[in-house]
């Protein structure tokens, strides 16, 4: 078992305005998100981490953020990214 799992919320392109809208803090472009996990996935790789792609629905963030009463940032993406990951016990 890995101690430590990056996860990198996989974002659709045409679902990329919506996820500007839930979180305030995200670049500006589709382009530059990719970028942005691109350059962290080849960092935690060399580190010797696992590497978990999720495909990430920014509505369903939205919707879990006001279940639990959270604002929906980066750190509390991480967070559901981890309650939602199937894979997240090997």
């Amino acid at each position: 078992m890995t101690n430590y799992i990056f996860r990198v919320p996989l974002v659709a392109f045409h679902d990329y305005d919506v996820l500007r809208e839930v979180i305030e803090d995200v670049p500006s472009t589709h382009h530059e998100w990719a970028e942005l996990f691109r350059r962290r996935t080849r960092e935690e790789r060399r580190r010797g981490r696992a590497i978990h792609e999720i495909h990430l629905d920014p509505r369903e963030f939205a919707a879990h953020a006001r279940r639990m009463s959270y604002a929906p940032n980066l750190t509390m993406l991480e967070r559901f990214l981890t309650e939602i990951d199937s894979h997240k016990d090997e």
